[in-house]
């Protein structure tokens, strides 16, 4: 038996999206408090097709490796991932509910 090896992360499937727009999914990549951020939104069943996720919005920080961060990096880190999750919340317009998931281990990246 064969399995795929995949994550959640939106980073893994941003090259097949390239950074655009579609009735489907959309995609784009941002900074804030200069953190790299890549945001995808699968909107549809074709979109989840394609993306190989489900319906939903993926978020991904790019910082590195978190033990190499100075205190300011942290911050910057915290800072970010604090305005993705307020973007979050302010968008749901029906169940103001959602699921924040880090998870990881230094031979795979987050699966939740």
């Amino acid at each position: 038996m064969e399995y795929e090896k995949r994550t959640d992360l939106a980073l893994d499937n941003a090259s097949v999206l390239k950074n655009q727009k579609s009735k489907d999914w959309e995609m784009r990549r941002y900074y804030l408090h200069g953190v790299e951020c890549i945001r995808v939104d699968i909107l549809t069943k074709n979109g989840e097709s394609a993306y190989k996720r489900k319906i939903g919005t993926y978020i991904t920080l790019v910082c590195g490796k978190i033990e190499f961060l100075d205190e300011t990096g942290l911050e910057n880190v915290a800072q970010a991932l604090c305005d993705c999750i307020k973007e979050i919340y302010k968008a749901q317009t029906q169940d103001r509910s959602f699921l924040i998931v880090g998870l990881g281990n230094r031979l795979m990246r987050s699966d939740s």
